[in-house]
């Protein structure tokens, strides 16, 4: 695996986690803005995609994103868990 290789993946990984956190904030604090934001966190992962396909680097990028995504996830779902304890035991 060269360098760039690496960058791709710390590029998607990067992606993955604010996609997710940033689905989640949209989805428990809808404003006005949530659906402009929506789109534009999909033109940047897109783009950012493209980008990485255009480079030679889409396997990388994606394994990133698909990993940050589930990082980003899986660290959304602890935090909840972990506010709704923090609830029940005050």
């Amino acid at each position: 695996m060269t360098w760039i290789h690496v960058a791709w993946l710390a590029v998607g990984l990067m992606l993955g986690i604010v996609h997710a956190t940033g689905i989640w904030r949209s989805a428990t604090h809808p404003t006005a803005m949530t659906a402009i934001l929506g789109v534009a966190r999909l033109l940047i992962v897109g783009f950012a995609l493209a980008a990485a396909a255009i480079f030679g680097g889409i396997i990388p990028a994606a394994a990133g994103w698909s990993v940050g995504f589930i990082a980003g996830v899986g660290s959304v779902i602890v935090g909840r868990s972990r506010i709704r304890q923090r609830k029940a035991a005050s």
